[in-house]
């Protein structure tokens, strides 16, 4: 499966993280300062991930209701790299797209669309529609693109902004279609544009356009867009001779909404906190607890000590829960949080099938997956005198509504060593490992893909006891309960947290 980056362009060249030089926050974000360690849900999920995503300068798009993509083909000038030639029907090609994106599960004769995937990993709480647009028609080949950029004229981002532009005029100022249509939460954007070139894709590609990524343009380069993914017509070929795939086009749009990348961007042997086996580390399996919570998805329950709960299986019902010390009640916090995995319904591919080549499967055997999760927001200031934004150093458990021309706030760790403000050693998110190994996360070990041993069972080591006893956190605080599997069934998984 491939892997992609995501990327972000500045409105102040001198900015050191991803941010906008200005902030200000819309709505007041009501939560508690600190959440009631019982039974009692979240507070919220959908509006506090995406406002503050927002207001760093990453407009997302929406997560829950009827949210409108609009899908654009892009066709360079004939040369070396063409990879539909003209004796393929176009209509075919667009058809492939539009099933891409809004066909149904059985359209794709493989797995899922784009809208059938998410409609299913958020239990309904998102409806995907959408249109495929025209093909656009660009001036040059795709080496005469390469050439601009390897000489330096140009970055591939200024020249994919340039499709944009082409799409927009042609769709919008020249065309029939509204972008209001497009903007269901009326913030002045289109919800998504993807950009889908009618040429094969290459890992290779030093300049990075025969690639995929998303991209955040704060300038919005083009009118009533500011968040746009481009990827090959060919990653609809990769995991089936019969069908059309999917993966590439999912995990995108899961960065269109706000998720990070779950596997390193650092360069050679790095550290894998998921172990691969998840939609935004390897592309494959549906998204875990903690990408779901982040989309307003599901409202787990923050687990008391000396009390038994009852899971199940989390591909049907989204149930969840979090074990933290004084969790400030959102997902902008350290927390650990549970869900019982089960290798069904958008796992079931995945966990039966290797990808495309990889000797990669999810999951085979159903378990309780535990994540750990340090998504801790510092504040960045504009230093005068250092002419970038720097971290003051703390912590935002509950980030005001005030105005702010010169700062931002910002999550503190990600999955990428190099990435982490506050210490590499930390992680976005980890898999706490059942078999009591730590390889994930050791850059020198022999193998860093998760397995089944890394799921919690009945017959498994329990976390706070017999694995891990003193499990610590990043803020150096230890868990001061034990958890115990006393049942794992189709029916559901049952769970007692005991106080040490």
């Amino acid at each position: 499966m491939k892997r992609t980056k995501i990327g972000l362009v500045l409105s102040l060249a001198t900015v050191l993280s991803l941010a906008s030089c200005t902030i200000e926050f819309s709505n007041p974000f009501n939560v508690g300062i600190y959440a009631s360690n019982s039974e009692e849900v979240f507070a919220n999920g959908k509006s506090y991930f995406q406002n503050i995503m927002s207001n760093k300068g990453m407009e997302t798009m929406p997560s829950i209701g009827n949210s409108k993509m609009l899908v654009v083909p892009i066709v360079f000038a004939n040369d070396i790299y063409q990879t539909i030639s003209d004796s393929v029907d176009w209509n075919d090609v667009r058809n492939d797209i539009n099933t891409c994106f809004f066909g149904t599960s059985a359209d794709t004769n493989y797995w899922e669309s784009v809208s059938s995937f998410y409609n299913k990993s958020s239990y309904g709480n998102l409806n995907l529609t959408g249109t495929v647009g025209d093909f656009v028609y660009v001036d040059n080949s795709v080496s005469q693109y390469q050439k601009e950029i390897n000489d330096g004229d140009k970055k591939v981002t200024d020249i994919t902004n340039s499709f944009l532009e082409q799409a927009y005029s042609q769709y919008f100022e020249n065309g029939n279609l509204n972008y209001t249509d497009y903007d269901s939460d009326n913030d002045g954007y289109i919800d998504d544009v993807f950009l889908v070139y009618c040429s094969p894709y290459n890992p290779n590609d030093s300049t990075n356009l025969l690639w995929a990524y998303t991209y955040w343009d704060t300038n919005a380069t083009a009118k009533h867009v500011k968040t746009y993914s481009w990827a090959s017509y060919n990653f609809m070929k990769e995991g089936t001779n019969t069908g059309i795939d999917a993966h590439t086009f999912i995990h995108e749009t899961g960065h269109a909404m706000g998720l990070d990348d779950y596997y390193s961007y650092d360069e050679g042997n790095t550290r894998e906190p998921l172990g691969r086996l998840d939609m935004m580390d390897f592309n494959i399996l549906d998204h875990n607890a903690f990408s779901k919570y982040n989309l307003g998805w599901i409202t787990p329950v923050v687990a008391d000590y000396n009390k038994t709960y009852t899971l199940k299986p989390f591909q049907d019902s989204g149930d969840a829960l979090i074990l933290a010390n004084n969790f400030n009640g959102t997902c902008f916090d350290e927390f650990l949080i549970i869900s019982y995995y089960t290798p069904t319904g958008l796992n079931a591919l995945d966990s039966s099938t290797a990808y495309a080549g990889f000797p990669i499967k999810g999951f085979e055997q159903p378990g309780i997956k535990v994540i750990h999760v340090d998504q801790r927001l510092g504040k960045f200031t504009y230093s005068d005198t250092r002419k970038a934004f720097l971290w003051d150093g703390g912590h935002e458990d509950n980030p005001s509504d005030e105005k702010m021309d010169d700062a931002f706030y910002e999550v503190l760790n990600s999955n990428t060593k190099s990435y982490c403000y506050e210490n590499e050693s930390f992680a976005l998110a980890s898999l706490v490992q059942a078999s009591g190994q730590t390889n994930l996360m050791d850059d020198i070990a022999d193998s860093r893909i998760a397995s089944d041993d890394d799921l919690f069972t009945t017959t498994s080591k329990q976390l706070g006891d017999t694995v891990f006893p003193n499990f610590t956190f990043d803020d150096s605080t230890t868990i001061p309960a034990k958890m115990n599997i006393t049942s794992l069934d189709s029916n559901g998984a049952t769970i007692t947290f005991t106080q040490k």
